[in-house]
């Protein structure tokens, strides 16, 4: 594992091994620096030709509505195309979190399943791990 970024209020991690690019949330943040950090992560990901991505979102806060359009419609197709194959989500603790991952899977659900994007939900980051090594 290599450590790309480490800066408030996100750490990016690379598994070379599995093509992997993890990242995690430390603490919500706004939402500017949010879509900053999702372009910095894209582009880490086609530099590192990874396939795979872990989205540790336990302490990550709630997306705001323009946000998750972003992730919807700009983001996550510009992953597709870069070669996603795998996601993996580390499930957040607080409820309103909660409400956001959900909302966010249901308005990709479409769009993943057109492109054959698999992806899993688990609450240990042992768990995540676990199953993007075995893909």
């Amino acid at each position: 594992m290599d450590v790309l970024l480490s800066k408030k209020p996100i750490e990016v991690r690379l598994f070379p091994e599995y093509k992997c690019l993890e990242w995690e949330w430390k603490e919500p943040t706004t939402k500017d620096k949010m879509k900053k950090f999702l372009d910095k992560i894209y582009t880490l990901f086609k530099k590192n030709n990874c396939d795979k991505i872990t989205n540790i979102m336990q302490k990550m806060g709630v997306l705001p509505p323009d946000l998750m359009a972003f992730v919807n419609t700009d983001w996550m197709p510009r992953m597709i195309q870069a070669g996603l194959k795998y996601v993996s989500l580390v499930v957040p603790k607080s409820a309103a979190a909660d409400y956001t991952v959900e909302k966010l899977k249901d308005n990709l659900e479409d769009q993943r399943s057109q492109s054959g994007v698999e992806e899993a939900t688990f609450t240990t980051v042992e768990e995540a791990r676990g199953w993007i090594a075995s893909r």
